[in-house]
């Protein structure tokens, strides 16, 4: 498995770490060329890998103030 942390603080980079020893879930970010930060999610089981795009956590946060 290559543990590539993106744009992750060394904090988050060493929780990335431990959730590949422990099986947890793993989460990285990335800025693309545009500028883009994108965020990365694999579920404990390794089952599911999410992208998330700026779009989709606005919209999280929207319905999550029930807006």
């Amino acid at each position: 498995m290559n543990l590539d942390p993106g744009v992750l603080a060394a904090e988050d980079q060493l929780v990335n770490l431990r959730a590949v020893r422990e099986g947890t879930r793993v989460f990285s970010a990335y800025e693309l060329l545009d500028g883009t930060r994108i965020w990365i999610i694999t579920e404990a089981d390794r089952s599911v890998t999410t992208i998330l795009l700026p779009e989709s956590i606005e919209r999280c946060n929207r319905l999550h103030r029930g807006l």
